[in-house]
């Protein structure tokens, strides 16, 4: 096992005591009209949200904004097409129109939309102004089931004549329910002038090709479509085993077809994807994305026993892919005679000149090669990628940035990278089944830099706009959060240093935008532990006896978890029954004498000052200023006694308020654990009972 897969695996093992900021995003848009949302498109300035029986166009700018951009159009289904839906076979929530892809054709300049349409697919090509240019049959182009996935990808080189082309993965769902529903992957006729090639497809109800498949996503890639879904694995059926792989399926863009291979592929190939955690395979694949023209990074979920799902992500190069779908022929797997188990394809059954890539002309393959391929498609054992980065939240959508940043004043601080140098720092997003947005990045790939609080339901798909926005979309909403607005959230400097957005100001001890300040010190953990500043310290004098609040200044709730008290620099706990911590971290001494004297620190993250206070408590020899004076003195005034006392008065009622504040805490910390420890017992005697 690598170095770095066993950094990573000790990193989830200490993940849980990781004090992670979490909050509301600054400035966070929201847009909602009580329609089901279900995708995403960004063109330029314009976000295109595909939703229930609608299409619209919103302002990337600013998704709340119903002027200048914003505009929608009305895919809803016919009234007959829907009234027979509802009548006929299926769920009156499912007979409506659920955009299950909206496609940006440049060379067309236009948009290509697949819609449900009651069970009944429609392709509509849209202006960018949503303007209808033609409706068409989408029959094989997307899913008729709103409930099952789809994927597409418009492809303009490549294929036979060059002739554009969409490429999808979807389902034909039966005419009535009692019949079975059937995956597809398809690209339709191509046509220009008199020369035409037939449409090419999946073969039909095979489960060895494809079996109950859940769609992902589909890319361009040189000669090849490739195709990420999981499904049901034929080789776990097989043995008896209900197990479902990840997968990538290539087909060739010069793909012809073959006249005695029908309508079929004749270069559809399918292998496994995975990578490895703590010896146990991942299998379930949630969403990929492509960092680079050479690298895919895919999310996998992982559910551990007694525990929620946790997630992670690995790293496919192109190269790796490719290699394992283009492996030699003898790599292809099927089932030995007279057993259950998939094993490689003996050498002598390999037809000869049985072409392994894309450079070959479909239409003059012989018919042992069109025979082998008409039962082979499943090639290689798996392609494995190493782990990169680990979370531990059920993630199901994922997006990545890449920032080209150059480190600056860091001339005073000693570090291996050099000031001025330029370095590339991948960041990735992570929307979780809950709700929340995780924020991590490359720059220190076992750290989640923050978690923002989208307070919805599961956030279905994202989409970036680099350097400006993150885009998502949950059932119920879009959302828009402005990634250079979200520094001021990080109030120590460590956390700070952990975004690539952001770079802390030495000046004003505040955590600012790179864009808006290009003097700021970024990426530099070694910064912070120098920056202990003690000139802001507060000289506190009080009676001996009395209480005293110390204010630990915490500006947000998820920094509780890294507070630490010191006097003069010794760690300060509760075991003292004079000392007490707030529900916010503030210190209350209670009683105090001289030898509560001393320097009061108030740390976040071990080494970073939030506040500091020298106490002195005053001897009982110490006069109060309330005494008679002496003779040549003058008398203390009404006045100034009664603004004196109405300053005991207030000081006093922020202790009692504080302490108040603490003791309910304490009761309430006391009855959760009663809770927990009946339970326990609960569990114990159950166990018991059962054994």
């Amino acid at each position: 096992m690598s170095c770095k897969l066993i950094a990573i695996l000790l990193c989830i093992h200490l993940a849980s005591g990781q004090t992670v900021p979490s909050f509301v995003p600054n400035s966070l848009k929201r847009f909602s009209n009580g329609t089901n949302f279900t995708s995403l498109l960004l063109v330029d300035r314009a976000l295109y949200v595909g939703a229930r029986d609608l299409l619209l166009k919103l302002d990337s700018a600013d998704i709340e904004s119903n002027k200048g951009l914003y505009t929608s159009l009305s895919l809803a289904t016919n009234s007959d097409q829907k009234e027979q839906c509802i009548s006929t076979y299926y769920d009156e929530k499912l007979c409506s129109n659920f955009i299950k892809f909206v496609l940006h054709r440049p060379s067309f300049k236009d948009l290509y939309v697949c819609g449900s349409y009651s069970f009944q697919p429609r392709l509509f090509q849209l202006s960018y102004d949503l303007n209808l240019i033609k409706e068409d049959d989408g029959y094989g182009y997307c899913s008729l089931n709103p409930m099952d996935s789809s994927t597409a990808i418009w492809i303009d080189n490549g294929n036979p004549m060059n002739i554009p082309s969409l490429y999808s993965a979807s389902y034909l769902d039966a005419s009535t329910k009692t019949q079975p529903v059937e995956p597809v992957i398809y690209r339709p006729e191509l046509r220009r002038a008199d020369k035409s090639f037939h449409y090419l497809r999946s073969p039909k109800f095979d489960s060895d090709w494809l079996s109950q498949p859940h769609f992902l996503k589909s890319f361009d890639v040189d000669d090849y479509v490739l195709f990420f879904f999981r499904e049901k694995s034929v080789e776990q059926v097989a043995e008896a085993q209900d197990q479902n792989y990840a997968r990538v399926v290539r087909v060739c863009k010069s793909d012809a077809g073959a006249l005695k291979l029908g309508n079929l592929w004749s270069s559809m190939r399918k292998t496994r994807l995975t990578c490895v955690y703590n010896n146990t395979y991942l299998n379930r694949l949630e969403d990929i994305v492509r960092v680079s023209a050479d690298l895919f990074v895919g999310l996998f979920s992982l559910r551990l026993p007694g525990q929620s799902s946790v997630s992670f992500l690995c790293e496919f190069s192109k190269e790796s892919l490719l290699n394992g779908l283009n492996s030699a022929s003898n790599s292809f797997k099927e089932i030995m005679a007279g057993t259950q188990y998939w094993s490689k394809v003996s050498d002598n059954r390999i037809p000869k000149n049985f072409p392994n890539q894309c450079n070959y002309n479909s239409q003059l393959l012989k018919d042992d090669v069109i025979n082998f391929v008409k039962t082979h498609s499943l090639i290689g054992d798996h392609i494995e990628g190493p782990i990169i980065h680990f979370v531990n939240k059920h993630a199901i959508s994922v997006a990545h940035e890449r920032l080209d940043l150059k480190l600056v004043n860091q001339a005073v601080f000693p570090l291996e990278t050099l000031p001025g140098t330029d370095i590339t720092v991948n960041v990735f997003y992570f929307g979780t089944d809950d709700g929340k947005i995780i924020k991590m990045s490359s720059y220190d790939s076992q750290k989640v830099i923050a978690q923002w609080n989208l307070e919805t339901n599961g956030i279905k798909q994202l989409k970036l706009k680099k350097d400006k926005s993150l885009f998502a979309i949950s059932d119920d909403s879009v959302y828009q959060v402005e990634l250079n607005l979200q520094c001021s959230k990080y109030y120590t400097c460590g956390l700070c240093m952990s975004d690539p957005h952001c770079g802390w100001n030495i000046r004003t001890n505040l955590c600012e935008s790179i864009k808006s300040n290009s003097n700021l010190v970024n990426l530099n953990t070694n910064l912070c532990s120098r920056l202990e500043r003690h000139e802001n310290i507060k000289s506190v004098e009080v009676e001996s006896g009395s209480a005293l609040l110390l204010e630990c200044n915490v500006k947000d709730q998820y920094l509780f978890g890294l507070i630490e008290w010191k006097k003069d620099q010794i760690s300060i706990t509760t075991k003292n029954q004079n000392v007490f911590f707030t529900w916010n971290k503030d210190l209350i001494i209670l009683n105090g004498n001289a030898s509560y004297n001393g320097v009061y620190n108030c740390y976040a993250d071990k080494h970073e000052l939030l506040s500091s206070y020298n106490v002195v408590y005053k001897s009982d020899a110490t006069k109060s200023s309330l005494e008679i004076s002496s003779s040549g003195q003058k008398c203390i005034t009404a006045e100034s006694y009664i603004k004196q006392y109405n300053n005991w008065c207030d000081e006093y009622n922020r202790y009692h308020r504080a302490l108040n504040d603490w003791e309910e805490m304490k009761d309430k910390l006391f009855e959760s654990r009663q809770k927990l420890m009946s339970l326990n017992v609960t569990n114990v005697y159950i166990r018991f009972k059962t054994n």
